[in-house]
């Protein structure tokens, strides 16, 4: 920098100093703000960039408030080359998490977690992170995304982006056991659907809705749910669809008493899910094909399925899919008269069914206990 330049920026060090500063300010802050100042003049001297200099000219000739729009129109332009940045970031880390989603899940959670960080305002990485936190039973995380889909979706006017929101949303209070609350989500959803044509959706809601009337003990309804959905999805050739709906029809069958035809079904569910290559679908059918085979007599089979399942779950992460398996063994070696073996299981599914705030699987399993006369354990 030319003695000429130094000079100038003395000049106008002493004269920003002067409007900045108050005449009973510290010393130790005047120098502090001469330094900054200092090094904000050498910086625009050192950048080879018109708004730089032009900023530069504008302190040194005492203008300090032209250089002012000067600096934030830069900061600006900064931010928006950030923000694209950021945008591009999150979308990367949503395709890392979406090709772990069925093989890794804290993997997955880690991308889809980074991706909302950089991208808040993308549904798509909120939504699957509602569904990873789900799966590991973050029951209240999995609503907190779920929620922040449905507000960008209300702000937006997004009547899909609504629709899918309560639907998930719906999901969760059913886990909770808030039944009302579950019907009030998938009905609004429903209603969404229906007026904008969407099928997938209207698919998913008649699915939902019969897990909660089979859940309520209205088998009849539940049915009539449950083919309307595989209607749709067999129409539209959704796979994963109809394999959710032959594993729900299977349980209704199972409800009742058809053991023959819910073995029908848990196959032909199976058939797809292995087709696939869908882990979670697969643990579910092999839990119930292992109740199917327990409610036979056939211990063995039973014992096979429920371990294939628990295996699946554990890599999955899938908290009340384990806790479940859990439960299951633990019937099956009280059944075997290894009360030891049982009481292990069950003590493991009340404590994960515990922490996923899973009401009606705490009731479930605290219930097994009490039917057998045993004490239960303290959460």
């Amino acid at each position: 920098m030319t003695d000429e330049k130094n000079l100038q920026h003395r000049m106008i060090l002493e004269q920003l100093l002067a409007r900045a500063s108050d005449e009973d300010a510290l010393s130790a802050e005047n120098e502090s703000l001469k330094q900054q100042l200092a090094e904000t003049l050498s910086a625009l001297e050192q950048q080879n960039d018109p708004s730089a200099k032009e900023a530069e000219d504008d302190l040194l000739a005492g203008d300090p408030e032209k250089a002012k729009a000067i600096f934030r129109e830069r900061a600006e332009a900064h931010e928006n080359v950030a923000r694209k940045a950021a945008i591009s970031a999150a979308r990367e880390y949503r395709y890392h998490g979406e090709f772990m989603f069925y093989s890794d899940t804290q993997e997955a959670l880690g991308a889809y977690r980074r991706a909302t960080e950089l991208d808040p305002k993308n549904t798509d990485g909120w939504n699957q992170l509602g569904h990873l936190l789900d799966r590991v039973g973050e029951i209240d995380g999995a609503m907190e995304a779920y929620q922040q889909v449905l507000e960008i979706g209300e702000m937006a006017n997004d009547q899909e982006l609504i629709a899918i929101a309560s639907g998930n949303l719906g999901n969760l209070f059913e886990t909770r056991g808030e039944l009302d609350d579950a019907e009030v989500m998938f009905k609004r959803s429903l209603k969404i659907d229906e007026k904008l044509g969407r099928k997938e959706g209207m698919a998913s809601n008649f699915g939902d809705l019969g897990n909660l009337y089979a859940k309520r003990g209205d088998l009849d309804n539940a049915e009539e749910m449950y083919k309307k959905s595989l209607e749709i999805d067999e129409e539209l050739g959704r796979k994963e669809g109809m394999a959710n709906q032959y594993g729900n029809l299977g349980n209704l069958y199972f409800t009742r008493g058809n053991l023959d035809d819910a073995e029908e079904m848990y196959k032909k569910s199976l058939e797809i899910d292995e087709e696939l290559g869908r882990k979670e679908g697969m643990a579910v059918v092999y839990g119930n094909l292992g109740n199917l085979y327990f409610t036979r007599g056939d211990l063995d089979d039973a014992e096979v399925m429920y371990k294939k399942s628990l295996k699946i779950e554990k890599e999955l992460g899938r908290k009340e899919g384990t806790a479940t398996d859990y439960a299951n063994l633990g019937n099956l070696y009280a059944t075997r008269g290894d009360l030891d073996t049982a009481i292990s299981y069950w003590t493991k599914s009340l404590t994960l069914a515990r922490e996923m705030g899973a009401a009606p699987l705490v009731q479930q399993v605290e219930s097994i206990f009490t039917n057998h006369n045993l004490d239960i354990p303290k959460g």
